[in-house]
């Protein structure tokens, strides 16, 4: 195989970017339909929406260096 190597740090990020596919759509409608009388925020360009993304993407790097180097560690 090519990257034999780099196959469980290709494959660890996969399955995490999965996680971060998913939880942005969650926050999205969460976000704009909750509560149901004055939902949180009303568009996506929402300030507030925004920095939810922000503050998703922040932890989904972070845990994808702290699994990378785990990953590194276990050899």
């Amino acid at each position: 195989m090519l990257f034999e190597s780099w196959n469980k740090y290709l494959v660890n990020l996969c399955f995490s970017a999965t996680i971060l596919f998913h939880l942005i759509p969650t926050a999205t409608e969460i976000m704009t339909r909750f509560p149901m009388d004055d939902p949180i925020v009303t568009s996506l360009e929402d300030p507030l929406l925004q920095k939810t993304f922000l503050i998703i993407f922040m932890v989904f790097i972070s845990f994808v260096i702290y699994q990378m180097n785990w990953l590194r560690k276990q050899k």
